[in-house]
């Protein structure tokens, strides 16, 4: 969530119809109707208020990291998050740093444990700023100070410059790029993260199908071939408990038809199965 309840959403590719809500873009500059990202080094989205003194919320959970007053951030606030998506890789985790500066008023003080929505204080027109906007930046954990900004007063000074002038001339480029992230972006991403992992959980795991295999056993079997071994057939339905079949006759094509019928089984003293069932012993004989 945005740390202000506002309509407008941030969007790069439009922010010269955004003007009015966003002041100054992400990495942008001070020159008037000049809103493109990557053209300065101010390094934060100043984003102007629906209502003076409106309400400034933590836009995630965390904890007070520090608070201030005096000098050019006005009254401050800065929130430390920790293990959130790494920006660069949403696999990896990292803490990171928000900030909020030019406020009116202070509702937090350090240490304080917040949850995002929680009010932390209202916007303002405190420290360096020339009309009433929130300056809300993002820095990462390898910055050397929080809130982080490219340079110094001695860094403008020996450049023959203003403060100002040195967003407009790039001052500090490459370490505010080091050192800090597109805020409204990487919420924004955040929450589009949020929804995605909010659908998949309401899509079904199919359920796995288990399939029952059904043999039927013909009640006439076809034999193709000769009888070799009559006495272990007889022993296996025997141990089967089934019905013991017997050869009846021998069909035109020459198979041999087996139906239901109880076979005459004894066992020797060896535990051997006999078969004296006449049809068998004469099928034996024919060698079939």
């Amino acid at each position: 969530m945005y740390p202000l309840k506002i309509k407008e959403k941030y969007d790069p590719k439009n922010l010269a119809n955004l003007s009015h809500r966003f002041s100054v873009p992400y990495m942008g500059n001070y020159i008037p109707g000049n809103m493109d990202e990557y053209s300065g080094s101010h390094l934060a989205v100043d984003i102007v208020p629906e209502t003076s003194n409106q309400e400034v919320l933590a836009p995630l959970d965390g904890e007070v990291f520090k608070t201030g007053e005096g000098g050019a951030y006005g009254k401050f606030i800065v929130i430390k998050h920790i293990l959130l998506p790494d920006p660069n890789d949403f696999s990896k985790k990292t803490n990171l740093y928000s900030s909020f500066e030019h406020l009116s008023d202070v509702k937090v003080k350090i240490g304080d444990k917040l949850v995002a929505g929680d009010i932390i204080g209202n916007t303002g027109n405190t420290g360096n700023s020339f009309g009433e906007h929130l300056h809300f930046q993002i820095d990462r954990e390898e910055a050397p100070f929080k809130p982080y900004w490219p340079y110094t007063g001695n860094d403008v000074k020996n450049a023959g410059i203003s403060f100002s002038e040195g967003v407009n001339q790039k001052l500090g480029y490459e370490n505010a790029l080091k050192y800090t992230i597109n805020p409204l972006v990487y919420l924004d991403s955040l929450s589009n993260q949020k929804n995605l992992v909010v659908e998949n959980k309401d899509i079904e795991t199919p359920k796995k199908v288990e399939e029952k295999i059904v043999v039927e056993i013909p009640k006439e079997i076809p034999l193709t071939g000769n009888i070799v071994n009559t006495q272990e057939v007889a022993s296996n339905l025997n141990n089967l408990n089934t019905p013991k079949k017997e050869v009846e006759n021998i069909t035109p094509t020459g198979n041999n038809i087996i139906k239901e019928e109880k076979l005459d089984v004894t066992r020797d003293a060896k535990g051997s199965n006999i078969i004296s069932n006449p049809l068998l012993e004469e099928l034996k004989k024919k060698d079939l």
